[in-house]
């Protein structure tokens, strides 16, 4: 079942960050950094964004909470853009990702949005997942990861 996380769900939000970084991006980003990646800086952050509104945040949730995704209206050359997607490595490829990013583009499209961005790293595996959406690769941008840098790549969608 996919809904609007509450502060309930940061300790999940945080866990799920944190162990998908330690594969997500294995071979692309210093694995140091993804191992030391604090969960209470997430449980902050997240805590903050649920109670201020200033990211529109979904998860999917059956018996636990397995994924969530973020999102926000602010940006400036695109209508809106997903800022986080995530999905614990025990629960990927079973569609969850796909309800997230379709309950998001459904939320921003009843706001009115045409044009999403969605930024990760270049060559990272979850490129191809966003090819399949429909998302063309518009955009680069160096992303400091870790106090290094790293090709990003943004990745645009018609809603």
């Amino acid at each position: 079942m996919i809904r609007r996380a509450e502060i309930k769900d940061v300790e999940s939000i945080a866990k799920i960050i944190t162990t998908a970084w330690k594969t997500a991006y294995k071979g692309i980003v210093d694995q140091k950094y993804a191992e030391n990646l604090p969960n209470d800086k997430f449980v902050h952050i997240f805590t903050k964004n649920i109670m201020e509104q200033k990211e529109v945040i979904f998860v999917n949730q059956d018996e636990i909470v397995d994924g969530f995704i973020s999102g926000s209206s602010s940006n400036e050359k695109y209508d809106c853009e997903i800022i986080g997607l995530y999905i614990h490595p025990e629960y990927q490829r079973q569609g969850i990702g796909t309800g997230l990013v379709e309950a998001m583009i459904d939320y921003f499209r009843k706001e009115g949005k045409k044009s999403l961005i969605i930024w990760t790293l270049d060559g990272a595996p979850n490129n191809v997942f966003y090819e399949r959406l429909g998302g063309v690769k518009k955009e680069y941008k160096e992303l400091d990861i870790g106090n290094k840098k790293y090709q990003g790549v943004g990745f645009n969608i018609k809603i």
